[in-house]
């Protein structure tokens, strides 16, 4: 799962978004990201 966000994180940053942080929580797919991107379509996409 780490390393599918980590390319999806190079994805971002290649569209001119950028990760500000990320929370794993408990569950195995539970996650909270605060990040900036151009428009909603590529925040979406992550």
């Amino acid at each position: 799962m780490i390393s599918e966000m980590d390319h999806n994180w190079d994805l971002l940053k290649r569209d001119g978004g950028n990760l500000i942080q990320a929370y794993w929580t408990f569950g195995r797919y539970d996650a909270v990201v605060i990040l900036d991107a151009p428009n909603e379509k590529i925040a979406s996409r992550l």
